[in-house]
């Protein structure tokens, strides 16, 4: 597995991370999956693992601490959030308090039977909480609970803090059917930052049996889509190109064209299936042929917003 330095921060990251979102703190999929999806990761050179303090409930955190606690995987780096939060009835909020980070921070610790965090991102802060909480996080930084700080977000906040000290790593959506933030990453780049790409397979949104949902997980994809992804989802029925490649399969094209941008580090792809894992890993260094990505460039035909700086 190839491995990049996160920017400045020091952090050495396999060039695919694993994503334990909300899907892994569900009952339906059982902590001993979750076990033997990290241990088949790391077996694979994955040692980045991204969660969230929210995902189901912190459900997700602590079986990623208890994954990586059985398997003896203690050098892996795990990036997680702070700043969403649900309350009792289960509605998402936001509390970017200096109070309320640190709880998420020491909570996490606990889950995630660390000493420190690894990378910890202000999860979609607008520009005004960002400026009000990333003392927050500086000072955490030199307690040693954190090693690198994060932004995960989109949009303007991303836009006007991307390439500001002292973030050291950012995270967002880039795709092969939504690329607007290109711009952004290579922004962050250029001034030191590590960058992080989530939802890198465009979260299977072309995938032909999309509309026809078989399991569990593939009902809770399509329900997020529709909530989502639907300017996504109207390209990915236009997305013939990703399944006429000879030799690769549509996933594998999708993830093999964000990896083709230099200014994206660590590719974050989540999924529940080891073999939709180990596929995805063998195409790490594998290039993908020219005239193959030249028609993918065309699945995303949408100006960039105005908001975005200036490529040039």
């Amino acid at each position: 597995m190839e491995h990049r330095t996160l920017g400045a921060s020091g952090l050495a990251a396999s060039r695919l991370a694993y994503g334990c979102s909300g899907i892994w703190g569900m009952r339906y999929f059982s902590e001993k999956k979750a076990v033997a999806l990290a241990a088949r990761a790391c077996e694979l050179g994955v040692t980045l693992f991204d969660t969230g303090a929210f995902y189901c409930g912190g459900e997700a955190e602590r079986r990623l601490g208890a994954a990586l606690k059985q398997i003896g995987e203690a050098d892996i780096l795990i990036s997680t959030k702070t700043g969403t939060r649900r309350d009792v009835r289960g509605r998402l909020y936001k509390d970017f308090s200096a109070g309320g980070i640190r709880r998420d921070v020491e909570t996490s610790l606990k889950r995630l039977a660390r000493d420190a965090l690894d990378i910890l991102h202000l999860h979609g802060p607008n520009k005004q909480q960002f400026v009000s909480s990333v003392d927050t996080l500086v000072r955490l930084k030199e307690e040693g609970k954190i090693r690198a700080i994060g932004l995960c977000s989109d949009g303007p906040t991303l836009a006007e803090t991307a390439a500001q000290r002292p973030l050291d790593v950012v995270m967002t959506r880039y795709n092969v059917l939504s690329r607007a933030h290109g711009p952004i990453l290579k922004q962050a780049k250029a001034q030191g930052m590590g960058v992080l790409a989530i939802a890198p397979l465009a979260q299977g949104l072309y995938r032909n049996r999309f509309f026809a949902p078989r399991s569990t997980s593939d009902f809770w994809y399509l329900a997020r889509a529709m909530a989502r992804n639907r300017r996504e989802l109207a390209r990915a029925r236009a997305a013939d190109a990703l399944h006429q490649i000879e030799g690769w399969s549509a996933p594998q094209a999708a993830l093999a064209f964000t990896l083709r941008n230099p200014d994206i580090d660590s590719a974050v792809m989540a999924t529940t299936r080891a073999e939709h894992l180990a596929s995805n890993i063998q195409v790490v260094g594998r290039p993908l042929p020219e005239d193959a990505a030249e028609k993918l460039a065309l699945l995303d035909g949408t100006e960039p917003p105005s908001y975005l700086p200036n490529e040039a």
